[in-house]
């Protein structure tokens, strides 16, 4: 398909970018030449009551249209410095595609996904996200009841080659406030044949690097490649399960985990809190020795366990440990 002929904008300046965003009638594809852009702080792209919009590299190659934020590092410290959030997809958004883009050097989020925005339909495919702080996608909640359906997360690029330090991160986490994609109010979303690269916080004790959870339900992560990252693949938070006052039966509801490989986490290969049906099968889980924490359900108390949890053919390198969970066929390497 030759993507050229169907660009109905063409941008070349950062505010060119924004501008086009901003004006964009339903099935605008903006093309974007090669170059690097800088969006710092609330100079970003915003997304706002579109439809049918796509957002991508003129040649498709993500290494050849990068947006740039201020840096890794928050320079005066947590909520002292401006939020680097180079796309934000806020409200009323039905069909944004982002594709053939590299987002990188960012202290907050690369592609921020309002979930009380009533957004739906979102894609992000062919990607690279490298040094971005806190959230490489993020997708937030409220107590507003919306879900995001159609999400597509595929194909795409994650890397820090830093760590953060304790002043980039609100105190009781102490640089440990990152993750790869987390996103919550998830519905139907498949996540699949990406690469997530060291996504690590201080202490070791980072987010996952696919980390689902408030209210998201049949959810699919399939075919990603996970190394050297804190936590692979997270389903639910062994926390609180509260949201903005308000209380969650579960933080997940349906949803295959299925044919990825998790490589040295640090924390959890796979992991489960207060989920409810919800399939682990076919992965490939290498931790550095047997005792690791290949796949667990980490739920703090009984009764917000995962229930209808099945763990099957798996190939795992460390512990699975899920009480009360169907696990069969996997099997245990040295």
């Amino acid at each position: 398909m030759d993507y050229n002929n169907q660009i109905t904008k063409l941008c070349g300046t950062a505010d060119e970018i924004i501008e086009a965003v901003s004006n964009a009638e339903e099935n605008d594809f903006i093309g974007i030449i090669s170059g690097t852009y800088e969006f710092i702080g609330t100079h970003r792209i915003v997304f706002r009551n579109k439809r049918n919009v796509t957002l991508r590299s003129l040649s498709g190659c993500a290494d050849d249209v990068v947006f740039k934020g201020g840096g890794f590092h928050k320079k005066d410290g947590y909520r002292q410095t401006p939020i680097d959030e180079p796309v934000c997809i806020a409200s009323d958004n039905n069909g944004i595609t982002i594709s053939g883009i590299t987002i990188r050097d960012s202290n907050c989020h690369g592609i921020k996904v309002q979930g009380e925005g009533n957004n739906a339909n979102i894609t992000v495919e062919r990607c690279k996200f490298i040094d971005i702080c806190e959230r490489m996608i993020k997708g937030s909640a409220g107590e507003n009841g919306y879900v995001v359906p159609g999400v597509a997360i595929a194909n795409n690029y994650f890397e820090d080659t830093q760590i953060p330090v304790a002043s980039d991160h609100m105190d009781i986490f102490d640089g440990d406030y990152i993750a790869g994609i987390d996103m919550m109010v998830l519905d139907g979303a498949i996540i699949s044949n990406n690469k997530f690269v060291n996504i690590r916080g201080m202490n070791g004790g980072g987010r996952g690097a696919i980390f689902i959870w408030v209210g998201s339900k049949n959810v699919t992560a399939e075919q990603n490649v996970i190394v050297n990252c804190d936590r692979g693949i997270c389903y639910g938070n062994p926390g609180n399960t509260s949201v903005e006052g308000g209380n969650l039966p579960y933080y997940v509801d349906g949803g295959v985990i299925c044919g990825n490989v998790v490589t040295n986490p640090v924390s959890h290969g796979i992991e489960l809190a207060h989920t409810k049906n919800i399939t682990v099968r076919g992965n490939e889980v290498i931790c550095k020795n047997e005792a690791g924490r290949g796949i667990s359900e980490t739920s703090m108390s009984e009764e917000k366990r995962s229930g209808g949890l099945i763990i099957s053919n798996n190939t795992v390198r460390g512990v699975i440990f899920a009480p009360g969970a169907e696990i069969n066929g996997n099997i245990k390497v040295r």
